[in-house]
């Protein structure tokens, strides 16, 4: 037998291992309940009935996961927010771009409206936002988005030459 497959059989027998797998699956399972809901919640906008409450509540839920995911303190709790995050980032994000690349610029529109709800530092997802709206004749709208979007983009540049250490 292999020294590789002596050591991961005792790594599979190990109490601490299968309970940091179990705690894994927790996690996930919360992830995905947590991210379900606020897709509920997003989705929910579409509705003009539920649209105002939709909005506020998808908002606090965000905001809530983002300082959950913002603690100093290394937990589950952070671990499933920054997770749930990033999830919910890639879905709409993603989501967004694909029914771009379809010819639903409205779609896009509304996908990519939540990604920056999700994500607002990010620059890109203002771009692709400021992109869409353009197609489907929404200038204005294109124009403030684009304006986000270098502002974002300023921002990033600003920090990122604050944290670089000159030579010498």
């Amino acid at each position: 037998m292999a020294e590789a497959d002596v050591g991961a059989r005792a790594l599979a027998g190990d109490r601490r291992v299968k309970d940091s797998v179990k705690i894994d699956r927790e996690e996930v399972k919360r992830q995905n309940r947590i991210a379900g809901e606020a897709a509920a919640w997003a989705k929910a906008r579409q509705d003009q009935e539920t649209r105002v409450e939709a909005i506020a509540e998808f908002r606090r839920r965000i905001e809530d996961l983002r300082t959950k995911a913002r603690s100093k303190t290394e937990s589950s709790e952070r671990r499933v927010a920054r997770r749930t995050l990033n999830l919910l980032f890639a879905n709409y994000y993603e989501g967004g771009n694909s029914a771009a690349l379809s010819g639903n610029h409205v779609k896009a529109v509304e996908m990519l409206e939540v990604a920056v709800e999700i994500a607002p530092r990010y620059a890109g997802s203002y771009f692709a936002l400021a992109g869409q709206r353009f197609k489907t004749g929404d200038r204005r709208k294109a124009m403030e988005s684009l304006g986000q979007g270098l502002e974002k983009l300023a921002e990033w540049a600003t920090i990122s030459a604050a944290t670089v250490k000159k030579p010498g």
